[in-house]
């Protein structure tokens, strides 16, 4: 068989990038494999292969066409070739927001050609959302922390000595019913600065400018008010968006003045609400599922919604996500411990991966924290590893860890190399990888704690089904998911011999269900049923036509 394999390059970082290099290999050993590349990357080979040009891509390049699809920007240069050619599509998440707004940037701008967009990517449902995402974020304000008077929203950056800086664009909400509101302000020279309260334009000032000034507000109105400063640009040696420096805030209402702490915690981030705020709301699949002509997945769940969304019988296959198995060997967790020179005493739990919100930092650190509470006095405690860098945005991480005094006992390591992520894996008694909200995607990182025969505690997600019961333990998310999960830390570190048991069954998946080899056979076997590209396939009208020509000539030959 001649497979066309539509990937990124080799030089393109991408989780997604590293699986289809490695299934690339083994698959090239059973067909003959034909990447096809983004047209920009110049690359002349691909891990050993010879690559072309995705342009010089055409329905006769090659008997089946298979695209590697995920929720990366690096991947919307397939669109165009799906949609022309058709195709085998492993799709490895179901959310395929970035994607889509880097195919489609104008789903990112608004106007009625985003409205076609977001219809196209994901239907009237999703269009509404979008709609409301974007309103969102021209308001600039949100309903987080309603009720809370005389707040920062978003906008604003670390209170300094003498006050704060506000970006480009930030948010305030003042008391019910103010009448006045007086800013102490720095506005540098060229900044111009307006503050609007609903449509009315309250203040209008143009830098330099420094001292009070007092605005007069609609005690009726909203109480939320936008500040933008246009001509804003980075000072000497700060290179923050800085807008106006605010030094003081107080209200009058009620015939008094009230001052409004702007040393406080904004309620928002800083750059206010986005439409990436929505992304789990927005998977903007529509186009994957409904241009491919067949499916790889790695889960039933995700197989369902493509029979779902498409309304019609779909070839679909279900192979695991590949990993390359460990031998049983006590010997590899010793060794592991030593190139990382972690020598500390107590069970090491090990959560992998970028640190961010949907990864469920939160809860991970509270569950530690409780179950630090019932170690016996004289006994080694638990240390807790994040091995990954640090990348949330509205959940301060290193402050929880603070509040919860647990800093002695966890260690954030930042980004890794792939190779000692697989060491910290290696290293752990066992491993914990969460996630909700989900992009409804396997975890390549679970399945490569899997391989090397770790214990796993993971969220029970429907799209993580396929992981072996005997291997790892589920935790549901949302209410109760802090004392469940300190419940499965607090017994995997007192049961060993449960932990054994749950290595063991890692072990023999990794070997008997999901090894690479297995995972191509599978792959290559489940090709060759599913039909061709559809640009590839004759028309029924036409091989009628040629049956028949080819009938009448047999027909001729045997009179003469």
């Amino acid at each position: 068989m001649r497979l066309a394999l539509v990937t990124t390059s080799e030089s393109q970082p991408s989780g997604i990038g590293d699986y289809t290099q490695t299934l690339g290999k083994f698959l090239g050993e059973r067909v003959t494999l034909l990447p096809f590349l983004p047209d920009d990357s110049g690359d002349k080979s691909w891990c050993g292969f010879e690559a072309q040009p995705i342009a010089k891509l055409t329905p006769k390049s090659a008997e089946r066409i298979l695209f590697q699809v995920g929720n990366e920007r690096s991947h919307a240069f397939m669109i165009p070739a799906l949609r022309r050619l058709g195709g085998v599509v492993t799709l490895h998440d179901w959310v395929l927001f970035d994607l889509m707004t880097a195919a489609y940037p104008q789903l990112e701008r608004g106007g009625w050609r985003g409205q076609l967009a977001a219809m196209r990517c994901g239907g009237m449902r999703q269009r509404g959302i979008w709609r409301e995402a974007l309103a969102a974020r021209k308001r600039g304000a949100d309903s987080v922390g309603a009720g809370t008077a005389g707040a920062l929203l978003h906008g604003w950056h670390a209170f300094e000595k003498d006050g704060r800086w506000a970006a480009g664009r930030a948010g305030l909400r003042v008391l019910a019913g103010t009448e006045k509101l007086r800013l102490g302000l720095h506005l540098p020279r060229g900044h111009r600065l307006t503050v609007t309260q609903g449509a009315i334009e309250v203040l209008s000032l143009t830098g330099p400018s420094d001292g009070d000034q007092t605005l007069g507000l609609d005690p009726k109105a909203q109480p939320e008010l936008a500040l933008e400063v246009r001509g804003r640009k980075p000072v000497v040696s700060d290179l923050r968006e800085l807008g106006v420096f605010v030094r003081s805030a107080s209200v009058h209402v009620d015939g008094a003045w009230q001052s409004l702490d702007i040393a406080a915690a904004a309620l928002l981030p800083l750059t206010g609400p986005q439409l990436s705020d929505a992304r789990f709301l927005l998977p903007f699949q529509r186009p994957i599922v409904r241009w491919a002509d067949s499916f790889f997945v790695h889960s039933t769940e995700v197989g369902r919604r493509i029979t779902l969304d498409r309304n019609a019988a779909t070839p679909i296959g279900v192979i695991p996500h590949g990993v390359q198995p460990q031998a049983t060997d006590n010997g590899e967790r010793a060794a592991a411990r030593k190139a990382l020179d972690w020598a500390r005493p107590g069970h090491l739990i090990v959560s992998f991966g970028a640190i961010q919100e949907h990864k469920r930092p939160e809860p991970l650190l509270r569950a530690f924290a409780q179950i630090l509470q019932q170690v016996p006095a004289g006994q080694d405690k638990p240390q807790l590893v994040l091995a990954g860098a640090l990348k949330t945005e509205s959940c301060d991480v290193e402050a929880l860890i603070g509040e919860l005094g647990i800093g002695d006992l966890v260690t954030i390591t930042g980004w890794v190399e792939e190779n000692d992520a697989l060491r910290w894996m290696q290293a752990a008694d066992f491993c914990v990888h969460l996630r909700g909200p989900s992009s409804l995607g396997t975890s390549g990182g679970a399945a490569r704690a899997l391989g090397v025969g770790r214990a796993l505690i993971i969220s029970d997600l429907p799209e993580w089904a396929e992981f072996p019961d005997e291997a790892v333990k589920r935790v549901s998310i949302g209410e109760g998911e802090v004392p469940l999960l300190a419940a499965a830390m607090a017994e995997l570190c007192s049961d060993p011999k449960r932990v054994a048991a749950m290595e063991e069954a890692a072990h023999l998946w990794a070997r008997e269900v999901a090894a690479w080899p297995i995972v191509a056979d599978k792959m290559v076997e489940l090709l060759g049923h599913m039909p061709a590209h559809r640009t590839a396939r004759k028309s029924i009208l036409r091989s009628m036509h040629e049956a028949s020509a080819k009938s009448r000539a047999e027909r001729a030959a045997v009179r003469s």
